[in-house]
């Protein structure tokens, strides 16, 4: 398989993407407005102007997310997701 990963910010339009990954992947899945909340950033305070979420395409096909923060200043994985058949290229490390 020829992999052409792209690692970008998120926007809007990823979101039904992301959800039919989150659903595919989790028991308790993430719902839509928990991601537009991570999208618009509502939850960080006091946090350098950075974009916390990200998605991961392989030929323009969204593949995985990560949605990370920081707490007292060390950075930290709210949630990530790849989906199954692309783990085997390590890609998540």
């Amino acid at each position: 398989m020829f992999l052409n990963i792209i690692i970008r910010f998120t926007t809007e339009k990823d979101i039904p993407q992301v959800l039919r990954i989150e659903n595919d992947n989790f028991a308790e899945p993430w719902t839509k407005e928990m991601f537009n909340i991570m999208l618009r950033k509502e939850f960080l305070q006091d946090v350098e102007e950075s974009h916390n979420f990200y998605v991961c395409e392989n030929n323009s096909k969204i593949i995985g997310y990560i949605i990370w923060g920081t707490e007292e200043k060390f950075p930290i994985i709210l949630s990530m997701i790849l989906k199954l058949k692309y783990r085997i290229y390590h890609l998540g490390k």
